[in-house]
């Protein structure tokens, strides 16, 4: 019972000056409704909560006297509807939508959302097109490809470069002109918001959307804002930028900024900064497309505490040859909500890619691993399907050309492993036939033993990190100096552990 609905006349409250009186056409009739938010005008089209409707929480809509008006139900905010966690102000749908329709017709409100875990050295997982890689290679379906870049006449105002030993190895920039700030389709605010992305406007949205669908980081600078040439160098020390947060930071030559006019414009990898950034009122955009030094963006954003969706695919690798074809991404989903934007060409430089890591496999050393043999046939399907260049060798070894985007494939084990991953495993054999035999130590027979004992008198077993926050270490030995973690993941693990004290009464809070 939640409709899309006109708001054909507001006016003032007569007994309360934060409220007003909505009249909202909802198809079939007309609802007069009592509203607390003002980011609304007449003819916009919102969500309405009819009598009888159960929105958040099982929370009854029901006809009311409100300061002595009646209110017929109520004009919803996303955070209402549980859509995603915007409370200031109610929902704004697309003009299209027909009102009295029910608004979980207007989007896919319906889907399946997986939660995966990926481990640090997967960097090209991080996105959709990464999942669908592995997936069409273990279900041999067809992967999709991405649209291919096409010029126009409209040469770029700004020239952009990613500059000479700057840790930035692509940059490449897409004027828009002529735009105009609004909200996206709900459809990708949706998305979004189901993956974590609180919704901001098409721009930024449209940034982050990129993001996720295929791991390329995207920023949008107002372009009216800049003032010359864009590059990319390194930081000088004591070099000062205010990002977005509206922190001033304080650079070393570690960090990698962008550069207008050799003036820090934004931490590269890491997050804009607050003069160039855009507004409800930028009417031209660049859009940065760049591939970054993981080093240096981890850390960036570990010694400024600056850890963003953007900062964590920089650090553990994004493909090197995605910029332009981001670009072209972007253009595609944004130009199909609004036809009256104006696209300049991409432009921006690259250095000289160094040639594939090549690697040889043999078929033997898979055997003697794994315990079973894969056939040539299916060494070649695999790969290829993942990404890589594999050539039958002499003596029925392969040649194999590692892609870009895999920065964890470094040695002939690497290619076992993405073998037997996209294998059944129902075809191993439950014990290994070939390869060398370990035995296991007395010592673990008894510290076995000693744990299965004392479990099975009614002791529990933890295993926890070595690592702790100052706080925890200060709590129960405020009189040791905790040893400091040189690349900790965030605050909490950014010292080795001075006592167990600390972890455990955490196992029992979270499994009281």
């Amino acid at each position: 019972n939640v409709v899309v609905g006109t708001v054909t006349n507001i006016q003032n409250h007569p007994n309360a000056d934060k409220i007003r009186i909505v009249d909202v056409d909802i198809g079939k009739n007309n609802l007069q409704i009592i509203c607390g938010a003002w980011n609304f005008n007449t003819n916009d089209k919102v969500a309405v909560a009819v009598p009888g409707a159960s929105i958040s929480k099982d929370f009854k809509i029901e006809t009311r006297d409100i300061r002595g008006v009646t209110s017929n139900g109520m004009i919803c905010s996303p955070n209402e509807l549980d859509l995603w966690s915007e409370s200031e102000g109610i929902l704004i749908l697309d003009e299209s939508f027909i009102n009295g329709t029910p608004l979980e017709s207007t989007y896919n409100s319906k889907d399946t959302i997986y939660e995966i875990s990926i481990t640090p050295n997967r960097g090209d997982s991080m996105s959709h097109m990464g999942l669908a890689r592995e997936i069409s290679t273990k279900h041999n379906k067809k992967l999709n490809g991405l649209p291919i870049f096409r010029s126009t006449n409209k040469l770029p105002l700004i020239k952009v470069n990613n500059g000479k030993n700057s840790g930035c190895t692509s940059y490449f920039g897409l004027e828009i002109e002529n735009i105009t700030i609004e909200d996206s389709p709900l459809e990708i605010r949706f998305m979004l918001s189901n993956v974590g992305v609180r919704p901001i406007n098409n721009f930024v949205d449209f940034t982050n959307y990129i993001l996720f669908d295929i791991g390329q980081p995207l920023h949008a600078f107002d372009r009216d804002k800049l003032n010359g040439s864009i590059s990319v160098r390194k930081a000088k020390n004591a070099e000062t930028l205010v990002t977005l947060d509206g922190e001033k930071r304080n650079l070393t030559i570690n960090d990698i900024v962008i550069v207008d006019n050799d003036i820090p414009i934004a931490l590269a990898g890491v997050m804009g900064g607050l003069d160039t950034q855009i507004t409800k009122n930028t009417a031209n955009v660049l859009i940065e497309s760049a591939h970054f030094d993981n080093v240096s963006i981890l850390k960036t954003s570990r010694k400024l505490n600056l850890i963003s969706e953007a900062s964590i695919r920089f650090e553990r690798g994004v493909d090197p040859l995605l910029q332009e074809k981001s670009l072209v991404l972007f253009k595609k989903y944004l130009s199909s909500t609004n036809d009256t934007f104006k696209f300049n060409n991409i432009s921006g430089s690259r250095d000289k890619q160094k040639s594939l890591k090549n690697l040889t496999f043999d078929p033997i050393f898979y055997l003697s691993t794994i315990g079973v043999e894969i056939s040539p046939k299916d060494t070649i399907h695999i790969l290829k399907k993942l990404g890589f260049d594999c050539i039958k060798h002499t003596n029925n070894t392969f040649i194999v050309s590692v892609p870009p985007w895999r920065y964890d494939i470094e040695r002939e084990i690497d290619l076992v492993e993405e073998l037997v991953r996209h294998k059944d495993y129902e075809e191993l054999p439950s014990t290994v036939k070939y390869g060398i035999n370990h035995s296991i130590g007395q010592e673990w027979h008894y510290i076995d033993k000693i744990s299965n004992d004392l479990v099975n008198m009614g002791y529990f077993e933890c295993y926890n990190l070595s690592f702790s926050s100052l706080h925890d270490s200060k709590i129960f030995t405020p009189d040791r100096n905790p040893v400091t973690v040189s690349n900790p993941l965030d605050e909490s693990q950014k010292y080795l552990r001075t006592s167990s004290i600390p972890n455990l009464i955490k196992n029992i809070i979270t499994n009281d």
